[in-house]
């Protein structure tokens, strides 16, 4: 969306200038409704840090702040800025017992597209409610019309002769180009994911580089938390993550001399690394319900019935993934049904899959080097030659 104008700070509480929309009652009760979202800072010392470990934000202010910050909309008095709030009113809730933000349980039943657009949005709206409320920012553009030239529509406002020199030629851009309260420039980078802290990680890293490739002219950047990125995870609400797992805001500042410590579990390793092998593989949906850490897709009449028994290892049992001439790519029975069965909280995933990993070990033999007939590896895949004569 290239939108130049001007997006203002609102006002104390919210009051006086936004649109009202006639004849809900629930606005009054979204208007009371407290969100916590756990909050981690990435920001050099003597920079606007928050220094809390959560934010509280009202639930209307966050759902027109991203019906303002992710669509047509240009001002608060703009009657656009309601279109997230129509869509995804209900997409939004409780933990079941706390005030942290999450998604409602129908939302788990939504394809990638689905998801991956409302974590974008949801992750712009989180962004700009957070600079305007905690960061000191004042106003508000998007940064690509002011990417090598000043815009003439500017004039008059804070904004005139200001632009963004590009300092990279891969042609990286942020999302926002922002003023505080004494005309310094902020450049700002929004992103969402749906999952633990781990799933925002890289897109932050990326977000580092997209804040670093322009620089302000005709304005002075702030000397801390000039360049910030602000990423959001979101839970589902029947997940039950750990500590420091919940859904969250991470803002980093690139000028920092730290780098960016994620707390990442061993299961948010093994789930990610086994979504990587089945998105490759072409199953899309499975690696999306592993990084979320969904769990159950394949119950266990499913699994036993699609796995195969091969006459070179009798007793090894393997699902059948894709097919490659005479080879067949597929996975050990028993590590996929811990991967994709029923999720048992008391035990974790790794926990659960080292006897599985030991048992497929002994069954493939203990060196696992290449044969005719097979090639295997630690993690209980493998490819198996079909045709054996």
């Amino acid at each position: 969306m290239i939108r130049p104008s001007i997006l203002v700070a609102p006002g104390r509480g919210w009051g006086g200038g936004l649109p009202l929309w006639p004849g809900s009652p629930e606005i009054t009760v979204m208007r009371n409704r407290r969100y916590a979202l756990r909050l981690v800072e990435k920001i050099p010392k003597g920079a606007l840090s928050i220094g809390a470990k959560s934010v509280d934000v009202s639930a209307l202010e966050l759902l027109l702040c991203c019906g303002l910050l992710s669509g047509p909309a240009t001002s608060f008095a703009d009657r656009r800025i309601w279109s997230f709030y129509i869509e995804h009113v209900g997409s939004l809730c409780h933990a079941p017992s706390s005030l942290t933000l999450r998604m409602s349980d129908d939302t788990r039943n939504w394809d990638s597209h689905q998801k991956r657009g409302f974590s974008d949005r949801l992750g712009m709206g989180v962004a700009g409610w957070a600079l305007w409320q905690h960061y000191g920012v004042e106003h508000i553009a998007d940064a690509e019309p002011f990417i090598s030239r000043a815009l003439a529509s500017m004039k008059g406002t804070k904004f005139h002769g200001a632009w963004l020199k590009r300092m990279s030629k891969d042609r990286l851009k942020p999302d926002f180009f922002c003023l505080d309260s004494s005309g310094e420039a902020v450049v700002a980078e929004a992103k969402g994911r749906i999952g633990a802290a781990g799933t925002v990680a890289n897109a932050i890293v990326h977000g580092k580089k997209q804040v670093a490739a322009v620089t302000p002219q005709g304005v002075t950047l702030r000397a801390h938390g000039g360049r910030l990125v602000l990423g959001t995870n979101l839970r589902l609400r029947g997940d039950n993550p750990g500590n420091g797992h919940d859904s969250g805001l991470t803002v980093v500042d690139p000028e920092g001399d730290e780098p960016l410590a994620v707390e990442v579990s061993a299961d948010e390793i093994a789930r990610h690394s086994y979504a990587n092998l089945f998105a490759f593989l072409g199953y899309g949906d499975l690696a999306a319900g592993l990084r979320e850490g969904v769990g159950f897709r394949w119950p266990r009449g499913v699994i036993e019935e699609s796995s195969l028994s091969l006459p070179y290892f009798p007793r090894l049992r393997v699902i059948p993934l894709l097919h490659l001439g005479d080879w067949m790519i597929g996975i050990d029975a028993g590590v996929a049904l811990e991967l994709f069965g029923a999720q048992r909280q008391e035990e974790r995933l790794v926990t659960r899959l080292r006897p599985e990993l030991a048992r497929f070990g002994e069954l493939r033999g203990e060196g696992g080097e290449p044969t005719e007939t097979a090639t295997t590896f630690v993690n209980g895949w493998g490819a198996f030659r079909m045709d054996t004569g």
